[in-house]
């Protein structure tokens, strides 16, 4: 509801306005986003500094993205300032899906008395970065031809490379993305937590991202070969 409110609100405000002032509110949401993640790993960083508790794999759960919002969350920052197009285009369907999916988790901090610093900065970045991501496709800011349907997929198989390198290498034995083992029954199907998200993203993806372009480019021809007729 709280997204749905904010969202509607900068749409209403800013949706017929110019480009600049447009760019204030991606501007806006980054900076609260790089004042969050720099005041969460400030935070894990005195704590391990605190405790004593160093090693390579705390420092690197503390410093590091391990979990797939993060990572959106961090190349959301990065290409913010680089303007890479077809990052950009990627970024708004694995966003979508990712910080989206986060709210059908039944865990994310709503159903707790009080919340912990770690929740209400889960909470915020996952609205923020969802928000930043509607606005770009509603503003217009990205595009998806058929052509370049490749781009959000190859951006998918590399989180998912990236969550093996995760469990086999930095952290033997664990289960980012839900990869390894430890299977969910979400809709009383078990299935692993990736197949499922697999899923998701093939149909958010394909079915709303790209279907209109599918539908755009069926219609030209039809029209061309209406013409030649």
């Amino acid at each position: 509801m709280m997204i749905v409110i904010i969202l509607s609100s900068l749409i209403l405000i800013f949706i017929d306005r110019k480009k600049a002032q447009q760019d204030k509110v991606f501007n806006w949401i980054v900076y609260i986003l790089i004042f969050e993640e720099v005041l969460v790993r400030i935070a894990r960083m005195t704590r391990i500094i605190v405790e004593g508790t160093w090693s390579f794999q705390n420092v690197w759960t503390a410093l590091v993205p391990s979990f797939l919002c993060s990572i959106v969350v961090w190349l959301l920052i990065i290409n913010h300032f680089v303007k890479w197009k077809p990052l950009t285009n990627a970024l708004a369907v694995v966003g979508v899906v990712a910080t989206g999916g986060f709210y059908l988790w039944a865990s994310v901090g709503f159903n707790t008395v009080e919340l912990s610093m770690i929740q209400l900065y889960s909470i915020t970045t996952h609205a923020l970065a969802l928000i930043y991501f509607l606005l770009q496709i509603i503003f217009k800011r990205v595009e998806f031809p058929l052509k370049k349907i490749y781009e959000p997929w190859l951006l998918f198989a590399a989180t998912l490379l990236y969550s093996l390198f995760l469990n086999l290498v930095i952290y033997p034995g664990e289960n980012y993305m839900y990869f390894m083992y430890d299977n969910m029954t979400w809709w009383a199907i078990p299935a692993p937590y990736w197949q499922y998200l697999l899923f998701v993203f093939l149909v958010v993806a394909i079915g709303v991202f790209y279907v209109p372009g599918i539908i755009k480019t069926l219609v030209a021809k039809r029209k061309t070969k209406t013409k030649l007729a």
